[in-house]
């Protein structure tokens, strides 16, 4: 019975893409779920894609981000020692003024 009814509902989908008539009541749920599961399966695909351009982008963007980053702690660095070589020359300078000064 079952292999008829299988059989059945083939010939019936079949049957009805060739022609105009409706299917079958009892093929319209399995349809109906098929083409539901059809749709969500493009829906998910087409997130998965978005999703995937997303995460493409964002890594893009962090590789810039860490690339200024880096800029960044190199500027910073080259400046703390400017900064550091001037305060030892205020340092020896004021060692100098202070040791005249007592000097005297």
């Amino acid at each position: 019975v079952k292999s008829a009814r299988s059989s059945f509902r083939s010939e019936a989908r079949f049957a009805s893409m060739a022609s105009s008539e409706p299917i079958p009541p009892e093929a319209e749920p399995e349809s109906h779920l098929s083409s539901l599961i059809y749709e969500i399966s493009n829906e998910v695909q087409g997130i998965m894609e978005n999703m995937f351009k997303t995460v493409t982008e964002i890594n893009q963007s962090s590789a810039v981000v860490e690339e200024e980053i880096e800029k960044c702690k190199g500027s910073a660095l080259e400046r703390k020692r400017a900064l550091d070589e001037e305060k030892d020359n205020f340092q020896k300078a004021a060692y100098a003024v202070l040791d005249m000064l007592s000097r005297e």
